[in-house]
């Protein structure tokens, strides 16, 4: 669809019921007992985490009709994607639910699987292999971070902070170590620690509530999805920019999405 230049709200929407449509498909058949997760999953690759950390690091920098543009875009893009996955739980029966208990999982295998999704990125972004260890290194560094501090008991805002803080740290150093712009390490760094589904399951409550078919426990969770996504993407971007203001950055943009 983007190679046909379709309108770049239809594409992630239509990617997200296809995927959608996957995932519930899987449920039914008695695939998975986690439909939440087959469902979100699929959508997560596709949500603009890079527009979502620029934007609030332009409005930090005084940018703000670029921070709020790409804010906006970001936004509209995530809206698409969450209503395409509504789409596919009325098709398929399975339900996202707003409120889901977070699953704790050990530092180990939260580490192996940071790993294949900062690796993941680095290359849908085509950062020369060459340097794909160095975003992998951060992204394990973020995220695990993130999961140990909740395993002290620290809030996860708070976690997100110190796991973009420590990707951020990494990538002023990789940056003077390779010549390369920092960017190309930090935004492989943090996003698995983008919270797409929590933009998603916020999403789906506004629907809900917009239908009446839920009371005051579901705008209260709805709420409270929206504050811990706007406080956990700006966490993000200041873990990023603080090292850069600190050390001095070798380039503020990401790596060129591959046509």
């Amino acid at each position: 669809m983007g190679r046909r230049h379709a309108n770049l709200f239809a594409v992630p929407f239509a990617a997200a019921i296809v995927s959608g449509i996957i995932g519930g498909g899987a449920v039914l058949l008695g695939a998975s007992t986690t439909p939440s997760l087959c469902l979100v999953a699929p959508g997560m690759i596709i949500v603009p985490g890079v527009p979502l950390i620029n934007g609030v690091q332009d409005m930090i920098r005084n940018h703000m009709t670029l921070g709020i543009s790409r804010l906006g875009f970001a936004a509209l893009v995530t809206t698409a994607i969450a209503l395409g996955l509504f789409v596919a739980t009325v098709l398929t029966g399975a339900a996202i639910p707003v409120e889901a208990p977070a699953q704790a999982i050990g530092v180990a295998e939260d580490a192996v699987f940071s790993a294949l999704a900062a690796l993941g990125y680095a290359f849908l972004f085509n950062v020369p292999p060459r340097v794909a260890w160095a975003c992998v290194v951060c992204g394990v560094a973020s995220h695990t971070t993130r999961t140990f501090t909740g395993q002290l008991g620290i809030d996860i805002i708070v976690g997100t902070l110190i796991g973009a803080l420590a990707a951020g740290v990494l990538a002023q150093a990789f940056a003077r170590h390779f010549h390369a712009p920092a960017v190309t390490f930090a935004f492989p760094g943090v996003v698995a620690m983008v919270p797409g589904a929590y933009a998603f399951r916020a999403a789906i409550g506004c629907i809900r509530i917009v239908q009446h078919s839920g009371g005051p426990t579901l705008v209260s969770d709805t709420l409270a999805l929206g504050v811990t996504i706007v406080l956990m993407v700006g966490a993000i971007a200041v873990g990023i920019a603080a090292p850069a203001a600190i050390f001095g950055s070798r380039g503020s943009r990401p790596p060129a999405v591959l046509s």
